[in-house]
């Protein structure tokens, strides 16, 4: 056999080390790929939270303002709204009531003018009613307020 030169050796020697050192290099750029993918998510994380934290703040603060407001809106109109009852009921009863003494009273009128009418109508006496003519003859005055003659 043949002796190995000492240059030949460490020349072996040398290359079996770089092929362990760049599988190490390959192990190492592996991790630290991990490591700065896990860098950059914690990272992205962190400015989502905040981001999440300061909107949701500005949220809670936006609908407690809105709900706020909102309540005082409401509670105005509904105010407005039962101050105004009072008037528009007010208002109904004056007109119900005004459209029931019209009913009632056109009613009395005409009940009574036919009362008028048949008393007119059994009595053969003159009427002495203002007019221009002076004395209105029976018959005028049921031919003045029926038609009939």
């Amino acid at each position: 056999m043949q002796k190995e030169n000492p240059k030949e050796t460490l020349v072996k020697e040398l290359k079996k080390e770089n092929q362990k050192l760049r599988k190490k290099i390959q192990e190492y750029k592996s991790l630290e790929e991990e490591f700065m993918a896990q860098l950059i998510f914690e990272k992205a994380k962190k400015r989502l939270l905040g981001w999440i934290t300061i909107g949701g703040i500005l949220i809670f603060f936006a609908t407690f303002v809105g709900g706020a407001s909102t309540y005082g809106y409401m509670k105005d109109y509904l105010r407005k709204q039962i101050e105004s009852v009072p008037a528009m009921a007010e208002e109904g009863f004056n007109r119900m009531i005004q459209e029931e003494v019209k009913r009632q009273f056109t009613r009395e009128a005409s009940r009574l003018k036919n009362q008028l009418l048949e008393t007119i109508k059994s009595n053969d006496a003159l009427i002495e009613l203002p007019s221009e003519k002076g004395i209105i003859s029976k018959e005028e005055v049921i031919d003045k307020y029926t038609g009939e003659k």
